[in-house]
């Protein structure tokens, strides 16, 4: 039995001597599968007094931040997710702050919230409220207040909706089963001593219920009221009564223990699912037609080979293919059902009524400018809808995109996919050629969004012409060397009626170099339908020999030959 990630919380809030509560808190505590990709978080806020609007702040930042956070990619790390969301959030309250008819109707708020994701803990901090972590019988101050002091009064130097920019402290801590975080306003640690709050932690005990958690948080606010505070105050407490398992700890996905099927015939099942017929059988995997015998429709079963049980690198790229398909929701891009629960290791894909872009080139060779368009625009749609969630193709080939019927496209065999939160694997199983592959993969192992534009150049070089840019016999054989190994071959030897603006817009896609390739698909794409003039013009700027060396040396023999023959005659006159 696996055992996921929990949090037991508690929150108090009181006005104090005030007629409003300007104070805020939420926590939230998702389904065990949400906690798996985003963890458990909770936030606290004090609207700054000297604004009208300050209730209004606090509250709308606990509540749209963890909104927004559990909004995020799941493909994104919890640092990323919350500065995005923390960014987004204070450039929202600047502006409508701004927009108000006095300075004191500004959206300004502290801001300190926990999240608690696997067996870290991320911190996210502006102003001065506070953070805690009792651990092991000892306190400790996680966060630093942002203020200043100056005629006797102190203030707020950061805060969320302050400035237009904002520089949140970020701090992250590894967590152990039984500790306790403690969330506060200055309203409460202003007033109550670290004694005070050590002896009320001390009464938190593991048999202790979601109700004693809270009469501590309220307790350290009645304590802070007697103590002399006539404002706000707000305690907030999390405890950290399990740790989820090792193979859970991650957000990324696992490599499967469950069985590799064995080759399957048509008429036999697995599960639910009866095979028609094979799709394609490799070294690595075998895919199939399937119809689900619950509901009678077509799709496609794809699993590991026999051979490959014992390859952790491709298995592991065949769990991430899994996760990444579950997660994309476009239609540039292949779906995966969910997994369900089986003996077997497989995945379910949609079924797409189509071809590989390989078997469409074989079909329409030398196709016109027209039909290609259509198809390279699906697939810069699909790759920004990767890009848009942090993730790198990587793998883009004709034999990876399918075109349907319905002159549909979508990007296949997702499993080579990488991003900061799935790094490259070290022994990467490459099946495919080289000649996709970007120099900067070939000689550094870099991967970017370049990489896959400059796959893409190559794929649309081929759809028009048959061939590819590049002579890479020697890069196949020993292996790359250096860049100058990509010598772009002008698309206009292979087909005399592309207009030069076109085969200029190839080359700089398929560019060796990524400060000279496009700087982003949205540039590609519109350089495809119209010409270029800055390009072309750069083109007919530059020398004959830089542009055409071969043309340069030619036309120079000819000059230097006339000019030997002009010394000949001369010399037989003056004779």
């Amino acid at each position: 039995m696996t055992i996921a990630l929990d949090i037991q919380f508690g929150g108090f809030s009181a006005s104090g001597g005030r007629d409003d509560n300007q104070d805020a808190f939420a926590v939230f505590q998702p389904d065990p599968g949400v906690i798996r990709f985003k963890g458990v978080g909770a936030c606290i806020a004090d609207g700054a007094s000297s604004t009208a609007n300050a209730q209004q702040a606090s509250s709308t930042s606990v509540t749209h931040f963890l909104h927004d956070y559990y909004s995020t990619p799941d493909s994104w790390d919890v640092k990323r997710s919350a500065s995005k969301v923390l960014t987004s959030l204070n450039s929202w309250l600047y502006h409508h702050g701004k927009q108000a008819s006095s300075k004191n109707n500004g959206l300004v708020t502290t801001f300190s919230c926990v999240l608690v994701h696997g067996s870290t803990a991320h911190f996210f901090h502006v102003g001065d409220s506070r953070v805690y972590l009792w651990s092991g019988n000892s306190l400790e101050q996680i966060t630093r207040d942002h203020v200043h002091e100056g005629g006797g009064n102190t203030y707020l130097s950061r805060s969320l909706g302050m400035d237009s920019h904002i520089e949140v402290d970020y701090f992250q801590r590894d967590v152990h089963q039984g500790d306790v975080f403690l969330l506060t306003t200055d309203g409460v640690h202003s007033f109550v001593s670290r004694k005070a709050m050590v002896d009320a932690l001390n009464g938190i005990r593991p048999e202790s219920s979601q109700a004693d958690v809270e009469a501590v948080c309220s307790t350290l606010v009645s304590q802070a009221i007697d103590a002399g505070s006539d404002g706000n105050g707000t305690s907030v407490i999390l405890r950290v009564r399990q740790l989820p398992d090792e193979s859970l700890q991650e957000s990324g996905p696992q490599v499967s223990e469950r069985h590799i099927p064995a080759v399957l015939s048509a008429g036999e099942s697995i599960d639910h699912y009866q095979i028609n017929h094979i799709i394609e059988s490799s070294v690595s995997s075998i895919t199939y037609q399937v119809v689900n015998k619950r509901n009678g429709r077509l799709y496609v079963l794809k699993a590991p080979a026999m051979g490959i049980q014992e390859n952790s690198d491709y298995l592991e790229c065949f769990a991430r293919e899994q996760w990444v398909a579950e997660r994309i929701n476009h239609r540039n891009v292949i779906r995966a059902l969910p997994q369900e629960e089986s003996r077997y290791n497989y995945h379910i894909f949609e079924w797409v009524d189509g071809v590989s872009l390989r078997q469409w080139m074989f079909d329409n060779p030398g196709a016109e400018i027209n039909q290609v368009r259509l198809i390279v625009e699906q697939i810069i749609h699909g790759l920004r809808a990767l890009q848009r969630t942090g993730l790198i193709y990587r793998n883009l080939t004709p034999d990876n995109v399918l075109v349907g019927q319905d002159g549909g496209v979508k990007l296949v065999d997702l499993g080579a996919i990488i991003s900061r939160e799935l790094p490259a694997l070290k022994n990467w199983p490459v099946y495919d050629s080289v000649i996709y592959q970007a120099p900067e993969i070939l000689l550094e192992q870099e991967y970017s969004a370049q990489s896959d534009l400059f796959a893409l150049g190559v794929i649309i070089y081929e759809m028009l012409a048959g061939q590819t840019p590049f002579r890479l016999d020697r890069v196949k054989e020993h292996g790359a060397r250096s860049s100058s190994e990509w010598r772009y071959q002008s698309i206009r030897g292979h087909r005399p009626d592309i207009p030069l603006w076109l085969d200029l817009v190839l080359q700089k896609a398929t560019s060796a170099h990524t400060n000279e390739r496009y700087q982003a698909f949205s540039e590609l794409r519109e350089d495809l339908y119209r010409p270029n003039e800055q390009l072309v013009g750069m083109h007919l700027r530059r020398s004959l020999l830089t542009r055409d060396p071969v043309c340069f040396w030619r036309y120079a023999t000819l000059i230097f030959a006339g000019v030997a023959v002009a010394e000949a005659v001369a010399l037989l006159a003056a004779q």
